[in-house]
């Protein structure tokens, strides 16, 4: 299989894959050839157009075997339509409470399973405690997970203790998380990106979310 020349790296030409099948046919025959699409993970979900061009490399007379012109060739346009939402689409997956940098620190993760980056500022609620932690403002990227930490402390006398997060956009779409957090999980050595201000460190784990890679229609 061979690419053309106007195909940019990435385009949804790449994404094409052909079966392999080199044969020789008669006059009027058929041959089935499989074409299977696959979507990087983070492709965008909306329609798109790519295509196939088959052409005839080398052709003979069935009559006497003599050699003839061969420059036939006929395109196959393919549409795809990538699965998914065109905008952000924002859930929280879960909190813990982590210790990191000598202290304990509330880690939350967002996961957005559109197509475009969103920002959230959350509120934490830790029920029956008057210290609270400070506001989250996470910048969420699209198509994966992100995690961010704020600092947080365990009110005296308890291993676990209820809390809720209410994260709102700038459109007023909310997303929330409740449960119960306990005592400080050890964080092993990560890469750890700058946060967003107002918010702990964000981690950004780099990967397709499971569950939300991309599906694929032609």
């Amino acid at each position: 299989m061979q690419y053309a020349a106007s195909a940019s790296a990435g385009s949804p030409a790449t994404w094409l894959t052909l079966s392999d099948v080199i044969a020789t046919l008669e006059p009027h025959a058929k041959l089935p050839v499989s074409l299977t699409v696959t979507p990087p993970a983070n492709a965008a979900p909306g329609d798109l157009l790519a295509g196939v061009v088959a052409r005839v490399d080398s052709a003979v007379r069935a009559s006497d075997q003599a050699t003839v012109d061969a420059n036939a060739t006929a395109t196959l346009p393919v549409a795809i339509t990538v699965l998914g939402a065109p905008t952000a689409q924002v859930s929280i997956t879960g909190a813990r409470v982590v210790a990191a940098g000598g202290r304990d620190n509330l880690e939350i993760t967002f996961l957005n399973s559109g197509a475009t980056s969103n920002t959230m500022t959350a509120r934490v609620d830790v029920h029956g405690s008057r210290a609270q932690p400070p506001i989250v403002r996470a910048s969420v990227a699209p198509l994966t997970h992100t995690t961010v930490r704020v600092p947080f402390a365990m009110p005296p006398g308890l291993q676990t203790v209820p809390i809720s997060v209410v994260a709102t956009d700038a459109d007023g779409d909310q997303a929330t998380w409740s449960g119960s957090v306990g005592l400080a999980d050890t964080l092993t050595a990560r890469r750890v990106e700058p946060a967003a201000v107002g918010a702990a460190p964000t981690d950004r784990d780099g990967r397709g979310p499971a569950g939300v890679a991309p599906g694929v229609r032609c």
